[in-house]
């Protein structure tokens, strides 16, 4: 691990650790956060070693979503040209989804895991979260949809929550 590193892997025990590692930013999601991500998701995949994923945020909180910030260092028709960060095509929707070897992937959530890091919550097999644990649909108040995590939240149901 060096000090670049916005993502962590560690492997030991069969079970990976995949940690977000952008503790000052409560690890908001910015790209290059997302292109780590994905790198170490697809390294999972490809892991013998590995039989599951515990994927976590260091820090004080899970993750604070999308680095709104950073998005808002864009110009204006890079906005306007710019696509759904969720949407289909993107790194975030692939990070799941295109593995070749299926394995589970766990959230341990602890503080905040809000609007994109919710979504990636959603997404994994099982949620282990703290009891203070905070969820929230952020993209609403923004005037964004928040369809894809009201429907995951609805089709999931407490389920996969522990």
């Amino acid at each position: 691990m060096t000090h670049d590193d916005l993502v962590c892997y560690s492997c030991g025990d069969r079970i990976a650790r995949i940690a977000l590692n952008r503790p000052e930013k409560l690890n908001a999601v910015n790209n290059a956060l997302m292109l780590q991500l994905a790198e170490a998701f697809r390294r999972f995949d490809e892991d013998v070693e590995a039989d599951v994923a515990v994927l976590c945020g260091n820090g004080r909180a899970f993750s604070a979503g999308a680095d709104v910030r950073e998005g808002q260092m864009r110009t204006r028709e890079e906005l306007e040209r710019s696509v759904d960060p969720m949407g289909l095509g993107t790194p975030f929707a692939n990070l799941l989804t295109h593995a070749a070897n299926w394995k589970p992937v766990i959230a341990a959530v602890h503080g905040y895991a809000l609007g994109l890091a919710l979504g990636l919550v959603l997404e994994c097999d099982l949620i282990i979260a703290e009891a203070r644990a905070q969820f929230q649909v952020t993209e609403t108040s923004r005037g964004l949809g928040g369809h894809r995590h009201w429907a995951r939240l609805k089709a999931r149901g407490a389920a996969a929550f522990a």
